[in-house]
């Protein structure tokens, strides 16, 4: 076929100028109506998240509220300081462990004491001297099987052995518990771990 002829004898140039010149199909009824929906649903959702902003507000404050009634009721119940004065002995929180060991008596921990000498071949020359209660805490700090005795305390050597289900005796814990009711230093502190930090300082 042969090419068209142009009046004029030149073709035009075509030339857009950045111009879409395609037609654009508008929107049909269908995405119009899905659009319609997405902003209905995304409103909801922002509509919830309004209400759970307002409902979390609302907790707060009423959390806020109730704190400042429970500070009201303490103060009016705390007593006068000269109450407060009289009564200034630290109230020590004790586990049921530790209520147990506190109710061990000195014949039971003397028994215990008893059983572990019989065990031995000969007599412990080395702790001549010594009470009951520091032999039985020497004893405690060389029983490698409830873990190293140096750097950490004997109570709470005792309490991880206990966590692991090591078994240690709560006599040991009894013995702990007297001596410090009793006011003597050092009873949390492992006899090796003494000598030891004195032999890292000289």
């Amino acid at each position: 076929m042969p090419p068209r002829k142009v009046s004029g004898g030149r073709q035009a140039t075509l030339s857009f100028n950045h111009r879409v010149t395609k037609a654009v199909p508008k929107q049909s009824a269908k995405e119009a109506v899905l659009l319609s929906k997405k902003t209905d649903t995304d409103e909801k959702k922002i509509g919830k998240i309004e209400k759970i902003e307002k409902a979390t507000e609302k907790e707060a404050a009423e959390a806020v509220k109730a704190e400042k009634q429970a500070e009201e009721t303490k103060a009016d119940d705390e007593p006068l300081a000269e109450d407060v004065q009289q009564s200034k002995a630290p109230r020590v929180v004790l586990s049921p462990l530790e209520i147990e060991a506190d109710s061990i008596s000195d014949s039971q921990i003397r028994r215990y004491w008893r059983s572990i000498e019989a065990q031995s071949l000969s007599r412990p020359v080395h702790q001549e001297g010594m009470g009951l209660g520091e032999k039985v805490l020497r004893h405690f700090d060389v029983s490698s099987q409830f873990g190293p005795c140096v750097g950490i305390e004997r109570k709470k050597r005792w309490m991880r052995a206990q966590r692991l289900g090591l078994a240690p005796p709560i006599e040991v814990l009894a013995v702990m518990l007297h001596e410090e009711a009793e006011g003597v230093e050092n009873v949390e502190r492992s006899s090796f771990d003494a000598i030891l930090n004195a032999s890292v300082a000289a």
